[in-house]
Protein backbone atom coordinates (compact mmCIF):
# COMPACT_ATOMS: atom_id res chain seq x y z
CA UNK A 1 0.00 0.00 0.00
CA UNK A 2 1.21 3.47 -0.95
CA UNK A 3 2.07 5.33 2.08
CA UNK A 4 1.22 8.42 0.53
CA UNK A 5 -2.23 7.52 -0.68
CA UNK A 6 -2.79 5.74 2.94
CA UNK A 7 -1.95 9.73 4.60
CA UNK A 8 -4.33 11.13 1.71
CA UNK A 9 -7.03 8.72 3.38
CA UNK A 10 -6.43 9.77 6.55
CA UNK A 11 -6.68 13.59 5.44
CA UNK A 12 -9.94 13.02 3.35
CA UNK A 13 -11.52 11.19 6.19
CA UNK A 14 -11.01 14.56 8.42
CA UNK A 15 -12.13 17.33 5.99
CA UNK A 16 -14.90 15.08 5.10
CA UNK A 17 -15.91 14.95 8.73
CA UNK A 18 -15.73 18.87 9.11
CA UNK A 19 -19.87 19.03 8.38
CA UNK A 20 -20.48 17.41 11.47
CA UNK A 21 -18.69 19.39 13.92
CA UNK A 22 -21.38 22.15 14.06
CA UNK A 23 -23.86 20.17 14.74
CA UNK A 24 -25.85 19.61 17.89
CA UNK A 25 -25.09 15.75 19.89
CA UNK A 26 -28.42 13.50 20.41
CA UNK A 27 -27.92 12.70 24.02
CA UNK A 28 -27.45 9.21 24.54
CA UNK A 29 -24.46 7.28 25.69
CA UNK A 30 -23.95 4.60 23.36
CA UNK A 31 -22.68 5.76 20.09
CA UNK A 32 -21.41 3.93 17.05
CA UNK A 33 -17.81 4.56 16.24
CA UNK A 34 -15.56 4.00 13.49
CA UNK A 35 -11.64 4.62 13.19
CA UNK A 36 -8.53 4.98 10.62
CA UNK A 37 -5.35 5.33 11.75
CA UNK A 38 -1.36 5.12 10.34
CA UNK A 39 0.92 3.87 12.05
CA UNK A 40 4.60 2.82 12.01
CA UNK A 41 7.50 1.16 14.33
CA UNK A 42 8.00 -2.89 14.93
CA UNK A 43 10.74 -4.74 13.01
CA UNK A 44 11.56 -5.38 9.36
CA UNK A 45 9.90 -8.64 7.96
CA UNK A 46 10.27 -8.02 4.73
CA UNK A 47 11.88 -5.71 1.67
CA UNK A 48 10.91 -5.38 -1.77
CA UNK A 49 13.72 -4.01 -4.07
CA UNK A 50 12.12 -2.56 -7.34
CA UNK A 51 13.48 -2.62 -10.57
CA UNK A 52 15.36 1.02 -10.25
CA UNK A 53 17.05 -0.17 -7.37
CA UNK A 54 14.62 1.88 -4.88
CA UNK A 55 13.10 -0.60 -1.83
CA UNK A 56 10.03 -0.94 0.54
CA UNK A 57 9.92 -2.44 3.67
CA UNK A 58 7.09 -4.39 5.53
CA UNK A 59 7.37 -4.19 9.77
CA UNK A 60 5.28 -5.80 12.46
CA UNK A 61 4.10 -2.38 13.39
CA UNK A 62 2.61 -0.64 10.02
CA UNK A 63 0.65 0.57 8.58
CA UNK A 64 -3.05 1.70 8.46
CA UNK A 65 -5.79 0.37 10.91
CA UNK A 66 -9.85 1.16 10.10
CA UNK A 67 -12.20 -1.30 11.75
CA UNK A 68 -15.52 0.09 13.97
CA UNK A 69 -17.06 -0.12 16.97
CA UNK A 70 -18.91 1.08 19.98
CA UNK A 71 -18.39 3.84 22.70
CA UNK A 72 -19.96 4.02 25.92
CA UNK A 73 -19.49 7.63 27.65
CA UNK A 74 -22.38 8.13 30.38
CA UNK A 75 -23.16 11.65 31.18
CA UNK A 76 -22.71 11.29 34.91
CA UNK A 77 -18.88 10.60 34.75
CA UNK A 78 -15.54 11.61 33.90
CA UNK A 79 -14.91 8.05 32.02
CA UNK A 80 -15.58 6.34 29.00
CA UNK A 81 -15.13 2.49 27.16
CA UNK A 82 -14.76 2.06 23.73
CA UNK A 83 -14.51 -1.22 22.01
CA UNK A 84 -13.36 -1.80 18.23
CA UNK A 85 -12.54 -4.28 15.79
CA UNK A 86 -9.88 -3.43 13.24
CA UNK A 87 -8.37 -4.80 10.35
CA UNK A 88 -4.54 -3.78 10.24
CA UNK A 89 -1.97 -4.40 7.22
CA UNK A 90 1.02 -3.10 5.53
CA UNK A 91 2.02 -4.26 2.14
CA UNK A 92 3.93 -3.84 -0.48
CA UNK A 93 2.29 -4.28 -4.28
CA UNK A 94 3.80 -4.46 -7.64
CA UNK A 95 2.65 -5.99 -11.04
CA UNK A 96 4.87 -8.85 -10.08
CA UNK A 97 4.55 -9.38 -6.71
CA UNK A 98 3.01 -8.96 -3.16
CA UNK A 99 4.20 -8.40 0.13
CA UNK A 100 1.78 -8.04 3.09
CA UNK A 101 1.58 -8.34 6.92
CA UNK A 102 -2.40 -8.59 8.30
CA UNK A 103 -3.93 -8.92 11.40
CA UNK A 104 -7.23 -8.23 12.90
CA UNK A 105 -7.33 -6.41 16.59
CA UNK A 106 -10.30 -6.57 19.00
CA UNK A 107 -9.58 -3.29 21.02
CA UNK A 108 -11.13 -2.50 24.80
CA UNK A 109 -10.07 0.97 25.63
CA UNK A 110 -10.96 2.48 28.83
CA UNK A 111 -10.64 6.62 28.78
CA UNK A 112 -10.82 9.14 31.87
CA UNK A 113 -12.32 12.22 29.99
CA UNK A 114 -12.47 14.78 32.78
CA UNK A 115 -10.30 17.58 30.93
CA UNK A 116 -12.23 19.55 28.73
CA UNK A 117 -11.68 18.24 25.16
CA UNK A 118 -8.98 15.85 26.04
CA UNK A 119 -8.97 12.07 26.96
CA UNK A 120 -6.39 9.65 27.93
CA UNK A 121 -7.03 6.04 27.94
CA UNK A 122 -5.54 2.26 27.92
CA UNK A 123 -6.07 -1.05 27.38
CA UNK A 124 -5.60 -4.54 25.86
CA UNK A 125 -5.22 -5.93 22.12
CA UNK A 126 -6.02 -8.69 21.12
CA UNK A 127 -5.11 -9.49 17.69
CA UNK A 128 -6.27 -12.55 15.83
CA UNK A 129 -4.65 -14.21 12.68
CA UNK A 130 -1.48 -12.48 11.75
CA UNK A 131 0.64 -13.76 9.14
CA UNK A 132 2.66 -12.51 6.46
CA UNK A 133 1.69 -13.31 2.55
CA UNK A 134 4.82 -13.25 0.10
CA UNK A 135 4.14 -13.92 -3.10
CA UNK A 136 6.85 -12.69 -5.66
CA UNK A 137 9.21 -14.03 -8.52
CA UNK A 138 10.87 -17.12 -6.68
CA UNK A 139 9.18 -17.12 -3.64
CA UNK A 140 5.89 -17.69 -2.15
CA UNK A 141 5.13 -18.36 1.06
CA UNK A 142 2.91 -17.59 4.37
CA UNK A 143 3.82 -17.37 7.86
CA UNK A 144 1.49 -17.41 10.03
CA UNK A 145 1.82 -15.91 13.58
CA UNK A 146 0.14 -17.09 17.02
CA UNK A 147 -2.62 -14.67 18.30
CA UNK A 148 -1.36 -12.23 20.41
CA UNK A 149 -2.06 -9.96 23.16
CA UNK A 150 -0.55 -6.59 23.46
CA UNK A 151 -1.33 -3.16 24.87
CA UNK A 152 -2.49 0.52 24.16
CA UNK A 153 -1.67 3.96 25.08
CA UNK A 154 -3.84 6.76 23.91
CA UNK A 155 -4.18 10.56 24.54
CA UNK A 156 -6.81 11.99 22.49
CA UNK A 157 -8.03 15.45 21.18
CA UNK A 158 -11.91 16.16 20.82
CA UNK A 159 -12.82 18.33 17.48
CA UNK A 160 -16.54 19.20 17.86
CA UNK A 161 -18.91 16.94 18.98
CA UNK A 162 -17.89 13.77 16.69
CA UNK A 163 -14.50 13.21 16.58
CA UNK A 164 -11.59 12.67 18.50
CA UNK A 165 -7.93 12.78 17.00
CA UNK A 166 -5.34 10.53 18.70
CA UNK A 167 -1.85 9.93 19.59
CA UNK A 168 -1.21 6.35 20.49
CA UNK A 169 1.39 4.22 20.82
CA UNK A 170 1.11 0.24 21.14
CA UNK A 171 3.09 -2.95 22.70
CA UNK A 172 2.71 -6.45 21.00
CA UNK A 173 4.89 -9.37 20.04
CA UNK A 174 4.46 -11.65 17.57
CA UNK A 175 5.69 -15.61 17.79
CA UNK A 176 5.97 -17.33 14.39
CA UNK A 177 3.28 -20.26 14.59
CA UNK A 178 4.01 -22.22 10.97
CA UNK A 179 5.31 -21.21 7.85
CA UNK A 180 3.21 -23.04 4.43
CA UNK A 181 1.45 -24.77 6.91
CA UNK A 182 4.32 -26.41 8.79
CA UNK A 183 4.57 -25.86 12.19
CA UNK A 184 7.72 -24.23 14.05
CA UNK A 185 8.92 -24.92 17.47
CA UNK A 186 10.88 -21.36 18.37
CA UNK A 187 11.32 -18.95 21.22
CA UNK A 188 12.03 -15.88 19.47
CA UNK A 189 9.49 -13.74 18.07
CA UNK A 190 9.20 -9.98 16.35
CA UNK A 191 8.41 -6.54 18.02
CA UNK A 192 5.00 -4.94 16.54
CA UNK A 193 5.43 -1.87 18.90
CA UNK A 194 4.57 0.94 16.79
CA UNK A 195 3.47 4.60 17.39
CA UNK A 196 0.07 6.12 15.38
CA UNK A 197 -2.23 8.93 14.80
CA UNK A 198 -5.98 7.99 14.37
CA UNK A 199 -9.15 9.72 13.95
CA UNK A 200 -12.23 8.27 15.51
CA UNK A 201 -16.10 9.46 14.47
CA UNK A 202 -18.99 8.83 16.19
CA UNK A 203 -22.52 8.65 15.13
Amino acid sequence: MNKFFAAGVVLAALFAASDCWAQAPASRDLRFAFDLGLTGGGDKLATATFSDGSTQTIRAGGLVQLGGGVLWQPASGPVAVQSTFNYHVDDVSASNGTLRFSRYPLEILGYYTGVPRWRFGAGPRFVFSPRLKVDVPGANSTITFEDTVGAVAEAGYRFGDYMWVNLRLTGERYKVKSIDGNAVSSDSDVSGNSVGVNLVLYF
